[in-house]
């Protein structure tokens, strides 16, 4: 340990007095009277939860846009977590959840990719949220403290080395309850041989003061055995108990230098019974009622904070209301979510006629129904699968290109073949239809492309798996291919391959010339990297049609005569000057202008 930089913090905080306290309340006034300002722990539960688990992941993944300086709506992507928390809770967590799972939004920093850990955040967050209305409404003082069950305490040994944002690393701190507890009453404690409690703890430092973060209060049963005495039902074969052996907690208040935290509430109201399955019963376990049953769980998502001297000596310990052994019913049998059907028939692009841009046919909307097997009894959240393989017939998505650098990003969104308009479906408890009917079957919308350009058939091979799904196993059809046939346009824009084509103009043109100013990031006007941006009415086009080439925005930035000589001549470079294959470049687009700038 860096002894200059431990004697440094140590005489940082030498004036402050021994003060503990729980920072439950959503507001912090100040740091008078023992309070605590802190820029990201709001609250007790939800402020916390959301500094340490979204919080880093968006600054990686969305800070290019969602800042306070960026162009994306909400900044819960700022590096003052503060502004980043306000900005999460003004969105919403669920429409944040949305958008870092779809592949549609900003791809590569989006996708499913993201299912598993969103599903883990969302899933501790609304937990946060039900502990945060609680955590305020068991008052510490009020609490009778003789009864309970105390530990034994154990050195804190925190790394006093802070990083940048003055946050120092995570110690973990874990009691054997079978050896560590002791009961301060007459009352013989239940067998606890191999159950374990942990606690994450950190050192921070706001302003002057330093504290203690503490959080992640776990009850470990991996290595639990309560003995044949302990197992509910026969004794002989518990794979046919009707019951399981669970631990339950009651009440957990946290000592530090053998001093409880001042007006602790946080953990008071903490009332869990964490569920004990055998190897045995892992192993008999045919229909995946134990799946999620993994003898390990947090008791809480909140955060207590003890602002203090800091000492390599400090210790703490713990306090519960009550630790039992309790018979828990078996989990009920799992709900399930497959496709609705194992294949479906293909579908044709509808074509791009060339016509204006108010006139566009729509395109085509299919959809993919999930289902359910029961109304479940927990959120279920169902992410889709898509896999995109290099195979020459399998469709490719919206944004899903080559990508650029950083600020032009993908540019294949002019050439897709589809789009999932809804990444993400969620199936509630006691969500019901217009006839009061259990809600059982929702639906992913896809829509497919319009383009003249010849294509095969393709193929978007959509599945479910572990990973995309929470709160319900995988069904038996759980994947699909959705073909996408090919269409007398594609057919007929094959009889002419070496015309000039937005593909082409595209790989030798735009790529070079244009992307560096009109793309996805940095639209100024029209993103050249998406065609429904590119022939948008205030787009590059205007009226498609040869005899009006002048309504086009792209025209008369490409050739400013006229009435419209004021303008500066794109693009800046004037690269396409250049002559290649004998063709000047700037003529190559006017054709494809005057042919109706078809997605070809």
């Amino acid at each position: 340990m860096d002894r200059k930089r431990l004697t440094f913090l140590l005489t940082l905080c030498a004036g402050l007095l021994p003060v503990y306290f729980n920072a439950c309340s959503p507001r912090h006034s100040g740091l008078e009277g023992g309070e605590l300002n802190s820029s990201s722990l709001k609250g007790c539960a939800i402020g916390p939860y959301f500094e340490r688990t979204y919080a880093p992941f968006l600054k990686q993944n969305c800070a290019a846009c969602h800042t306070s300086n960026g162009t994306g709506k909400g900044a819960f992507s700022d590096s003052n977590t503060e502004v980043a928390f306000d900005a999460f809770m003004n969105v919403g967590y669920f429409k944040v959840d949305k958008y870092a799972v779809d592949p549609n939004h900003n791809s590569p920093y989006s996708g499913s990719k993201h299912a598993v850990i969103i599903n883990e955040f969302e899933q501790g967050f609304e937990k946060a949220l039900s502990e945060e209305a609680l955590c305020g409404t068991s008052v510490g003082p009020q609490v009778d403290l003789t009864s309970w069950i105390d530990t034994r305490s154990i050195g804190i040994s925190a790394d006093p080395t802070l990083s940048d944002d003055f946050i120092g690393p995570t110690t973990t701190i874990t009691w054997n309850l079978g050896k560590d507890t002791i009961s301060t009453t007459d009352g013989e404690l239940p067998n606890l041989t191999g159950a374990q409690i942990h606690m994450d703890v950190r050192i921070r430092r706001i302003e002057d003061k330093l504290f203690y973060e503490i959080f992640n209060p776990t009850l470990d049963l991996t290595s639990f055995d309560p003995g044949p005495k302990g197992t509910p039902g026969t004794d002989d074969d518990p794979t046919n108990n009707d019951k399981l052996l669970g631990v339950r907690i009651k009440g957990l208040r946290v000592k530090v230098n053998g001093e409880y935290i001042l007006d602790e509430s946080t953990y008071t109201y903490i009332d869990k019974i964490i569920k004990y399955v055998t190897a045995s019963e892992k192993a008999a376990d045919t229909d995946g009622r134990f799946r999620n049953l993994t003898n390990t769980d947090l008791l809480s998502t909140g955060t207590m904070i003890a602002v203090t001297k800091v000492y390599a000596s400090d210790v703490m310990s713990l306090s519960f209301e009550k630790i039992e052994l309790v018979e828990t019913d078996r989990p009920p049998q799992p709900v399930r979510v497959d496709f609705t059907v194992a294949s479906m028939a293909g579908v044709a692009e509808n074509p791009f006629d060339g016509i204006k841009d108010e006139e566009l046919q729509p395109k085509t909307i299919v959809q993919v129904g999930i289902r359910i097997s029961a109304p479940p009894e927990f959120k279920i959240t169902v992410t889709l699968g898509i896999n995109n393989s290099a195979d020459s017939g399998t469709a490719k998505p919206f944004n899903d290109g080559v990508t650029i650098d950083e600020v032009v990003g993908s540019i294949n969104n002019f050439n897709w073949d589809y789009k999932v308009l809804n990444n993400r479906l969620e199936f509630i408890p006691g969500e019901v239809d217009s006839s009061g009917n259990p809600v059982l079957i929702k639906y992913f919308d896809v829509m497919i492309s319009n383009d003249r350009r010849f294509e095969p058939q393709e193929t978007i091979s959509m599945f479910l798996s572990e990973d995309l799904v929470s709160g319900a196993l995988i069904g038996v059809n759980n994947s699909l291919d959705l073909n996408i046939l090919a269409s007398d346009a594609d057919q007929e824009s094959n009889s002419y391959p070496n015309s000039i084509n937005l593909q082409n103009l595209m790989r030798d043109v735009f790529t070079e010339h244009c992307l560096e100013c009109h793309n996805n990031r940095v639209k100024n006007n029209y993103d050249l990297t998406d065609f429904d941006s590119m022939v948008a009415p205030n787009g590059v086009l205007g009226t498609r049609v040869p005899e009006e080439l002048i309504t086009s925005d792209m025209y008369r930035r490409l050739s400013p005569i006229g009435e419209y000589d004021y303008l500066k001549k794109m693009p800046a470079d004037n690269g396409l000057d250049a002559v290649a294959n004998g063709e000047n470049l700037r003529e190559r687009i006017k054709v494809w202008l005057g042919n109706g700038a078809l997605n070809n």
